[in-house]
């Protein structure tokens, strides 16, 4: 069996609650809210992780440019880059 409480709100709230649970049950009601709730929440942490995405992505293709302008500035080609780094992987005993 299902056990029941109250909850103390002042009677402007109350009132304001009625009104927009129209003829839902106040369970229903009140799970509802906190089901839009959650769900904004979620809907605004994708947006944050999304803001942060972009930030990373352009911080990363803005040092890719970085280098690419470099190595063309230096005369680098890219087999002597990979050379590089073999030769200090293989030092490594790698």
């Amino acid at each position: 069996m299902a056990t029941y409480t109250a909850i103390v709100v002042r009677q402007e709230t109350k009132r304001l609650l009625e009104r927009e649970k129209g003829d839902k049950s106040w369970d229903d009601f009140l799970l509802e809210l906190l089901r839009i709730a959650k769900e904004r929440e979620v809907k605004e942490a994708i947006k944050r992780i999304q803001n942060r995405l972009r930030v990373v992505e352009r911080a990363i293709m803005e040092s890719e440019e970085s280098m690419r302008r470099e190595f063309k500035l230096r005369g680098d080609s890219g087999h002597e880059l990979r050379d590089t780094f073999v030769e200090e992987r293989e030092a490594r005993g790698g």
